[in-house]
């Protein structure tokens, strides 16, 4: 399953004023998250410049424990 990419006119968010971005190293790509809570909310891409990643935890009328799971087993690695 592949994660998607958002275009900015497909998402809204209702507190716009509460996130807070954060850069670091060579400042590519744009990390938002909630100034009161701290949750990591979206970012932008360097994969797919000018969308974004979000956080499916955030998303209104979503569940996403109804995503299939697929377990990995780190420790082989």
């Amino acid at each position: 399953m592949s994660v998607p990419y958002f275009p900015p006119d497909e998402i809204s968010f209702e507190a716009k004023d509460a996130l807070v971005l954060y850069q670091w190293g060579d400042k590519m790509v744009n990390l938002w998250f909630c100034g009161t809570c701290h949750v990591y909310v979206c970012h932008d891409t360097t994969g797919k410049p000018g969308h974004y990643r979000i956080n499916l935890g955030c998303l209104d009328d979503f569940d996403p424990h109804a995503l299939p799971v697929e377990l990995v087993d780190g420790n082989s690695f």
